[in-house]
């Protein structure tokens, strides 16, 4: 496992982006009471996660395993190029960038850096796949893994495949967006349930009112897939 001071050494000079970049952790439902409980459950020493944006949901979850007393080293995996409606769409979510390049990853450092957490966030500067292979490579086993990049089916099926090999017996895959007709997350983990003969979970989750963006008022769900321990059976009574 890394030491602290390699972890810091990523971060060094994150204070030198200020003022050009300030602290911006924003992120959709990032402290859902579902991380509490996943962690308490599974007492991760190693956590992943798929699709990192600015970090908020990684921040949240360092917060919460330092709180339990808890060892764990976290992996955010992602190229932080942004998503394909900050491109299209008329009114794109901000996009900061410098001469023409997204600064998101400046951004996710910075964010690390000032929340105190640069001792147990690795970022992983890679595509979901590439990550995969780097994080099998060094032999790291997760007892999380938070899938939450590409929502369309056959990448985020790709993402199911590529990141199940490297949870550990007894952890939780597990991510949100389980929102039929809205993207094809629904699909790919059917899917991999189907072909893997690996039975999900699905847990009722809303997202918050305020938050801006055309889907604040659909009802969303997140969905969890366990390695064969029956851990599971305490989300049964989630509310739907």
């Amino acid at each position: 496992m890394p030491s602290v001071e390699r972890i810091r050494s990523i971060y060094a000079g994150a204070e030198q982006l200020m003022p050009a970049i300030h602290a911006d952790i924003q992120g959709w439902n990032s402290e859902s009471p579902l991380f509490e409980k996943l962690i308490r459950e599974t007492k991760p020493k190693v956590i992943v996660e798929v699709g990192v944006w600015k970090g908020a949901s990684l921040i949240h979850m360092a917060k919460l395993c330092k709180a339990a007393g808890l060892l764990t080293v976290l992996f955010g995996v992602d190229v932080w190029y942004g998503q394909v409606g900050d491109m299209i769409t008329e009114v794109p979510l901000p996009l900061p960038k410098h001469w023409a390049r997204p600064t998101l990853y400046q951004q996710f450092i910075l964010n690390v850096k000032l929340s105190g957490h640069d001792d147990c966030i690795i970022p992983v500067w890679q595509h979901a796949k590439w990550g995969a292979k780097c994080l099998a490579t060094w032999d790291f086993k997760a007892d999380l893994i938070y899938i939450d990049a590409d929502h369309d089916e056959g990448p985020c099926l790709d993402d199911l495949r590529n990141y199940w090999p490297i949870l550990n017996r007894g952890g939780v895959m597990f991510g949100d967006d389980y929102s039929p007709g809205a993207c094809g997350v629904p699909q790919a983990v059917q899917r991999f349930s189907a072909e893997s003969g690996k039975k999900f979970t699905v847990a009722g989750c809303q997202w918050p009112a305020s938050h801006h963006c055309c889907r604040c008022a659909m009802k969303w769900w997140w969905w969890m897939v366990a390695a064969p321990t029956g851990r599971l059976r305490l989300w049964n009574s989630w509310p739907r």
